[in-house]
């Protein structure tokens, strides 16, 4: 199916479809089955942390649901997946649309890519406010269609309103909404006759919505800060703590941005290409060099303008699918954050297209370019099923470990319903016959997967309220901490671990 012989129903229905069989061939366990520990449990009636952290689209989106449903939100996996799944099919129908590109098979594959990408893995663990995230994308890259349809005032404060929506909802949308803008750069400098003013046109078509979007985010932002009466909060998992630093320190960002394009870090939680899939990234990498520099060479000998204006925006393609390691510190980045780096992908199709395919070099670049395409989608599809399996193990495992302490807390002869209990060293559970899942499963580090128990996760005790029923009163354990009697018990789950001392059930963890 050729896209330009096709009407936009078809191109529409070709994406919708391939993103559906690439969604529940990849994320199926997690569309059809309820993984919720870590902040999912927490935010299970919420979009998470909306208006505190800068995300003021997020919560106004999360208010408009929780009114015009009439009840709680809900972490549905089903509907909020496909939902989520959804968005990406239109976002890349709007971009294929903007950027001709139409090769059914190339897009076929690029659609899997992008589905089924590690980022969407991720968010996936998070799925209360997955769908909000990449609705909210949406909106951006719609206004950028907008745009690009008509350049005018209106469209361009349409697009500027829209694109600040959708860093409103999530502010690490800017990198994949500059990447778009960039992508559709590249196909009006290649597809026209190019003059000295276009490169200021070309300029000025990247920087005025995305510094206008910023720009707008930034003031409705402080708008609603007042509104509600609340101050920024920033933690180092918090894209909302987006750090000034001098010029020094935006220089070294930016370099790494770039060293994690060409050399991810192996074994942290920000590579989106673990295990072999380095090796096949930094392949495709090569080969996209390859033809890059053919399409430039190419339109530099017609119009040495065209081929400098070209050669930049390549150049500085990488760095706006990058984008989040010059916005905060690579140390605070984690998984979630990484989707722009799947617009890479996009690239690589667009320059599969309008490269010129006469050499023979080019030819073999192009197929090549394909099977490294097809060979990382399976490798996505793999890492998401390894997830979902882990996911699967932790969370039973956890159940298991909740249900015996729930037993062994009820089995105390003093045990009634309003007997408080009292947790030491709540986060230092130990058990030498637990098990884990390091036996079973490779050193996966994307979030929330890279555990190897749940058993000591900071929302323990709502995860065995949500999953095994057992919500008991829970007293400060700190009078019981200088106690000798508490010093003298052993460590659960030994026997004596569990004890009725001083009107509470006392049970003691690992020292």
């Amino acid at each position: 199916m050729n896209f330009k012989k096709n009407p936009l129903t078809s191109r529409l229905f070709m994406i919708v479809s391939s993103a559906v069989f690439w969604g529940i061939l990849a994320h199926g366990m997690a569309l059809f089955h309820k993984f919720s520990y870590h902040d999912d449990t927490s935010a299970f009636n919420s979009v998470g942390v909306s208006y505190q952290a800068g995300r003021w689209m997020l919560g106004l989106m999360g208010d408009f649901v929780r009114k015009t449903t009439g009840g709680r939100l809900y972490s549905l996996p089903i509907v909020n997946g496909m939902v989520t799944i959804l968005c990406i099919a239109l976002i890349l129908c709007l971009i294929y649309k903007m950027t001709d590109l139409c090769d059914p098979v190339m897009c076929f594959l690029v659609t899997g890519i992008l589905v089924t990408f590690p980022a969407i893995t991720s968010v996936f663990g998070y799925m209360f406010t997955a769908p909000y995230y990449y609705f909210g994308l949406l909106c951006g890259v719609f206004g950028i269609y907008l745009f690009n349809r008509k350049k005018n005032l209106l469209t361009l404060l349409l697009c500027i309103a829209l694109m600040a929506c959708a860093v409103g909802t999530y502010q690490v949308n800017i990198s994949a909404l500059t990447c778009v803008l960039i992508l559709i750069t590249l196909q009006h400098t290649l597809h026209s006759e190019y003059h000295p003013h276009d490169i200021l046109k070309a300029a000025a078509g990247i920087l005025l919505p995305a510094a206008g979007s910023m720009a707008a985010y930034l003031v409705v932002n402080q708008i609603f800060l007042k509104i509600k009466g609340i101050e920024m909060v920033s933690d180092r998992r918090n894209i909302s703590g987006m750090g000034m630093t001098g010029i020094s320190g935006y220089l070294g960002r930016i370099l790494t941005a770039y060293k994690e394009f060409f050399c991810p870090t192996a074994k942290s939680d920000e590579n989106m290409f673990p295990f072999i899939a380095r090796y096949l990234h930094q392949a495709l990498i090569v080969i996209c060099l390859i033809l890059a520099i053919c399409l430039v060479v190419k339109a530099f000998r017609e119009n040495v303008l065209k081929g400098v204006t070209l050669a930049i925006l390549t150049a500085v393609y990488p760095l706006a699918a990058y984008l989040v390691f010059v916005m905060v510190e690579q140390y605070i980045i984690h998984s979630v954050m990484t989707f722009g780096e799947a617009f890479t992908f996009l690239l690589a199709v667009w320059l599969f297209e309008n490269t010129d395919a006469a050499p023979k070099a080019v030819v073999w670049s192009k197929k090549i370019v394909l099977i490294l395409t097809a060979l990382l989608l399976f490798m996505n599809i793999r890492l998401a099923g390894l997830c979902y399996l882990k996911a699967d193990v932790l969370q039973s495992q956890a159940v298991s470990f909740y249900n015996s302490l729930a037993s062994r807390i009820r089995s105390v002869k003093e045990y009634t319903d309003e007997t408080p209990v009292v947790y030491i060293n709540e986060d230092k559970k130990e058990d030498q016959s637990f098990a884990g899942t390091d036996p079973w499963f490779e050193s996966i580090r994307i979030l929330p997967y890279g555990y190897s128990s749940i058993i000591n996760n900071y929302e323990w005790k709502k995860n065995m309220a949500f999953w095994c029923g057992f919500r008991p009163e829970v007293s400060s354990s700190e009078p019981f901490e200088s106690s000798p009697v508490v010093a003298a018990m052993p460590s659960y789950p030994d026997d004596g671990s569990v004890r009725f001392i001083d009107g509470c059930i006392v049970v003691k963890f690992s020292d």
